[in-house]
């Protein structure tokens, strides 16, 4: 596993824009959605269009609005965790939470550096972020080991191990889960 020390943490904003274009278009990256899945109403036109996706979680960087953290190994953005104000993520959890929450929606991480607990790392810093955008509370919905479907949203048992507490099922296999800052 890389150490901790090897790896640089920093929140995405116009400083790092340029890096998190370039992790999401790399050949591997998340283009294909721009984490954007949980964040666009239903009902916007076009949702499905990376260009509108992209244009979108830019303009949340614009406004300066919080969405994550990229990881960098030598300089270079090898991996990013989504975290973002709960009330601009569409449908994470059904139900109003309490009130001032950060929500960390998704994890993507380049396929060299998987495998190496860059959930536990990303998790710690995310704790961190919430905490210095003035949060109460983290929420996650992450799976089980053994759920069947992607696992981008985190395992459970990684969330727990850092002291968040299940709320609630969401659907079949998602867990609400949440931590107080």
């Amino acid at each position: 596993m890389e150490t901790e020390s090897e790896i640089v943490f920093k929140p995405v904003d116009l400083t790092t824009w340029d890096d998190f274009d370039a992790l999401f278009e790399s050949d591997e990256g998340p283009g294909f959605c721009w984490c954007m899945r949980k964040l666009i109403s239903p009902d916007k036109p076009d949702q499905d269009e990376n260009f509108y996706k992209r244009a979108f979680i830019k303009q949340r960087v614009q406004d300066g609005l919080p969405i994550g953290l990229l990881a960098y190994k030598d300089e270079e953005p090898i991996a990013w965790c989504s975290v973002n104000p709960y009330k601009t993520c569409f449908r994470l959890s059904e139900d109003e939470p309490k009130n001032n929450v950060l929500s960390l929606a998704c994890f993507f991480v380049n396929r060299e550096y998987r495998d190496k607990k860059f959930a536990e790392l990303f998790i710690e810093k995310a704790i961190t972020f919430a905490r210095e955008n003035g949060a109460e509370y983290l929420e996650a919905c992450p799976v089980n080991l053994d759920a069947p479907g992607y696992k981008l949203m985190g395992l459970v048992a990684s969330f727990e191990k850092a002291g968040f507490k299940y709320t609630k099922l969401q659907g079949l296999n998602r867990q609400v889960l949440i931590y107080t800052l």
